[in-house]
């Protein structure tokens, strides 16, 4: 059971050597870092500002405190203690969290004030559903274990929210051995649109080049490969007319990653069949588009279904 005035988290780097309290001081600056961008994250996605201060305790900077101050008159003291919370049981137990995990964790004279600040400041299942979720927190996590991995003398880390006195008493230790439990890999989610619409700025029409095409897809300024081969023969024979406001209906395939405000940023794209293309009212319609026009005009099992049900 925690309390509301838990506002620090103390990580304990438990050393195979037990008269050395010294461990490497890249990694140490390295972990912290990772330590806070994560912890940034949650602030940013709680909508709180937060200063994280550090210091070392007696054993020299093997043991870290990290004491939270909020920025905000009132709640200050509740919020740090949601903040401790959400980021100990995220970042370091690879917990998902739910928001009465927050209200059951504190002391039954607290649950109120714990409650009354979840509904003030809009901290609701959406919110911690983005933070159990959220990719640079994850990365940060895994930033932070990499780092420690690499120093081969911790053996195991503790963590404690409280009590800085009695450190073999931790609250949650995480052994060496599980270190690489929390070391995730991440690759961009690759998209589909299918009924892509991107004119063409720039074409590559010289033959035995790998040039990028140059063009705009919604709006956005793109550079991407052309993979259909009959499309890229017709432009490089000098078959299509390019000029101004012409555009390709296509099959865009891109990778999407996000930055760290959750915005998607797209990259890699790659167009694998042209359906059509034209400017101004003029279209002339590939083979593959006519296929694909003549296969979504086919009815599906559900329609003929539907079309049953209607004349019974």
């Amino acid at each position: 059971m925690s309390q509301i005035n838990d506002d620090i988290i103390l990580v304990h780097y438990e050393l195979s050597d037990d008269s050395n309290y010294v461990i490497d001081a890249k990694v140490e600056a390295e972990s912290s870092l990772a330590f806070i961008r994560a912890m940034n994250y949650i602030s940013n996605v709680i909508g709180v500002s937060n200063i994280l201060t550090t210091g070392s305790l007696r054993h020299g900077s093997v043991v870290k405190v990290f004491w939270f101050n909020i920025h905000c008159k009132e709640d200050s003291q509740v919020l740090q203690f949601i903040l401790s919370f959400i980021f100990r049981k995220i970042f370091f137990e690879k917990k998902t969290i739910k928001i009465e995990d927050l209200i059951n964790e504190c002391n039954y004279g607290e649950k109120a004030l714990v409650k009354k600040a979840l509904d003030k400041y809009r901290i609701d299942e959406n919110v911690i559903n983005r933070l159990n979720a959220h990719i640079h927190l994850k990365k940060a996590r895994t930033e932070y274990f990499k780092q420690i991995s690499s120093c081969n003398n911790i053996k195991a880390i503790g963590i404690k929210r409280h009590d800085v006195e009695h450190l073999e008493n931790v609250d949650f230790r995480i052994l060496r051995s599980e270190f690489s439990l929390y070391i995730e890999e991440f690759f961009p989610e690759t998209k589909i649109d299918d009924d892509a619409k991107v004119y063409i700025v720039s074409p590559v029409i010289v033959k035995g080049r790998t040039l990028k095409w140059n063009g705009s897809y919604d709006g956005v300024d793109i550079r991407f490969d052309i993979l259909s081969s009959q499309f890229k023969t017709e432009a490089q024979n000098a078959e299509i007319d390019f000029r101004t406001g012409f555009y390709i209906k296509c099959r865009l395939q891109y990778e999407e990653t996000f930055n760290e405000d959750e915005e998607p940023i797209h990259n890699n794209y790659k167009v694998l069949e042209v359906y059509g293309h034209g400017y101004d009212e003029n279209y002339t319609e590939t083979k593959a588009g006519k296929n694909k026009r003549i296969n979504d005009e086919l009815p599906t099992l559900f329609d003929e279904l539907e079309e049953w049900k209607m004349n019974i």
